[in-house]
């Protein structure tokens, strides 16, 4: 499959003159444990990212070549129809559901006697499943979820009775009368911390044994997806997002504990095609099918993105060995660029270029939230730095990064503040990005399995390019 060298990627400039960095970069190796070398794999497997800088894994990693040809072949050579029948491609879709579906699992170290896994639109999809079923399920009942999480987790608070956010377990206060759902991220979306996902579990279930809990892991699952075989101390839900670990297909999943799901899931009060066994037309009368993943699976199943996705999978697998190969290799590179980026001062006063927002860096995921200074130790905002950027090739996030929580945090923003700025104008990821001096974003670049030290460098050198006037 990977048979030539590559050569680095461009888009590298001379640091300017205003800059000081005293790094000794340049003779530093990240280590990869790879079949091949990363930069061999960038090159073959990835020919549609040449003359790009991609920093942006964490809204969605790319695609292989492999992915693309391997999946075109499967449809081409096979005819898959809706599985809600009985035919020979019915029944071809019925099987690569299947045999998708244990993939998943496996993928995750799930006991399949213990969990399973419905698909889902997306992991926003797959979180509001959960929060629409406990609300048909309970009338009343409490949400918690943690301050520095995606805005999909914070959405569920609009079906609970009373919702509050915590930072910590000690946080929380448990109304033992009362059911409740504990929501968090494995690892913020925001900066990459990442929270503890079985300790977190056990003291819960501990404190309240009728709480149920949500993991949401479509961040961490990017590069170091969690590890279920602990299936006693793990979350009840679990959502995750496949293409921001393989690039596509873009579909999600809902990985449930069954013993927990069959609580709720069953009490969901809309169905649809393929969720039912029978239903009456004058009375309100059903019988959702026996397999817990039917009853979140309405209609019929994108049966081409799942044939893409048991392709996903294995070619994954076939070009970086595992994901431990890829967690690694990707820790190592972010505690690079983490280094890389401090070491950027001014010369004429040794002020920062760059400020970095994580309380842990390092143990943090692969992503890297961080603002712009000028040579006063003033705040940068991020509009104009990535507008500059991704003109020439360079793809980061900028903005709130869909975490208030997060924003709030670490650009000392309070709820006053979202409110008065919105009213004047500014929208998340919007060009007002200062307000009375006050950062309203900050920017963010995430790492994936195929990212190279020459893109870190890259960064380093558009960012003091990009000051040179400040």
């Amino acid at each position: 499959m990977l048979a030539s060298s590559a050569t680095p990627i461009p888009f590298t400039i001379p640091a300017a003159a205003h800059a000081h960095d005293d790094y000794d970069y340049h003779n530093e190796t990240i280590h990869c444990n790879y079949p091949h070398p990363v930069e061999q794999i960038r090159k073959e497997s990835y020919p549609h990212m040449a003359d790009n800088v991609y920093l942006d894994h964490a809204g969605m990693t790319i695609y292989s070549k492999e992915l693309v040809l391997a999946s075109s072949e499967m449809l081409l050579k096979n005819l898959f129809g809706n599985s809600h029948s009985h035919s020979g491609p019915s029944t071809r879709s019925e099987n690569v559901t299947q045999k998708t579906r244990d993939q998943v699992l496996q993928m995750f170290n799930a006991d399949p006697k213990v969990f399973d896994v419905a698909f889902t639109l997306n992991a926003t999809h797959a979180i509001k499943t959960v929060g629409l079923c406990f609300k048909d399920c309970f009338d009343d009942f409490d949400y918690f979820y943690n301050l520095n999480c995606h805005t999909s987790v914070v959405g569920v608070r609009e079906l609970a009775s009373k919702s509050t956010p915590f930072n910590d377990l000690d946080d929380l206060n448990l109304n033992s009368d009362k059911q409740c759902i504990i929501a968090w991220t494995g690892q913020s979306n925001l900066n990459g911390e990442r929270y503890p996902i079985n300790e977190w579990n056990k003291e819960i279930k501990h404190r309240d044994p009728k709480c149920y809990t949500l993991l949401d892991a479509a961040s961490l699952s990017t590069t170091s997806p969690p590890d279920l075989s602990d299936h006693e101390s793990f979350p009840d839900f679990m959502a995750v997002s496949f293409y921001k670990m393989f690039g596509m297909p873009d579909i999600g999943g809902l990985i449930f504990k069954k013993d927990a799901a069959k609580k709720i899931l069953p009490h969901k009060k809309y169905f649809g095609g393929g969720t039912v066994d029978a239903v009456a037309l004058d009375i309100p009368y059903k019988e959702f099918k026996d397999e817990l993943y039917s009853i979140v699976e309405e209609g019929t199943l994108p049966i081409h993105s799942i044939v893409q996705l048991s392709e996903a999978i294995r070619i994954h697998n076939s070009i970086y060995g595992s994901y431990k190969n890829i967690s690694s290799y990707v820790k190592e590179l972010t505690q690079y660029a983490i280094r890389r980026l401090q070491s950027l001062t001014y010369k004429s006063t040794g002020a920062p270029m760059v400020v970095i927002h994580s309380p842990n860096l390092p143990n943090q995921g692969p992503i890297i939230a961080f603002s712009l200074r000028n040579s006063k130790n003033e705040a940068i905002g991020y509009f104009d730095f990535e507008e500059s950027v991704s003109l020439g090739g360079l793809s980061v996030r900028s903005g709130g990064m869909c975490n208030v929580g997060g924003i709030q945090k670490w650009l000392g923003r309070d709820t006053k503040d979202i409110i008065r700025d919105y009213n004047a104008g500014h929208t998340c990821g919007g060009a007002m990005d200062i307000v009375d001096g006050k950062p309203t974003g900050m920017l963010r670049v995430s790492f994936g399995a195929m990212s190279l030290k020459e893109e870190v460098d890259t960064l380093a050198d558009r960012i003091v390019d990009f000051l040179k006037n400040y």
